[in-house]
């Protein structure tokens, strides 16, 4: 479950060109259909759920969007997340 969040992390921030230190600029998403903001408790609750820090970069694209889909590019939400680690906690 983190590899799959780590990759969706990595294109991410390919698509939006992410340099570290340096704020993402989200204008060129309001064309795509987004989730309401992730709360900063639900980020917390999350990253208690599942042992891990979620990194810097997609805790702020959760408080811009709480997940989104483009095309084949899946940006998991905060319950995507903790499903997807639910389920892989269960396979092992």
């Amino acid at each position: 479950m983190i590899a799959r969040l780590r990759r969706s992390i990595i294109k991410y921030t390919q698509i939006h060109n992410y340099q570290e230190g340096k704020s993402v600029n989200y204008n060129n998403l309001d064309y795509i259909q987004k989730n309401d903001p992730a709360t900063k408790e639900d980020i917390e609750f999350v990253e208690k759920h599942i042992n891990e820090t979620i990194p810097k970069v997609y805790k702020e694209f959760l408080r811009y969007a709480n997940g989104i889909v483009m095309n084949l590019c899946v940006l998991y939400d905060t319950s995507t997340i903790i499903e997807s680690y639910e389920c892989n906690e269960f396979s092992i």
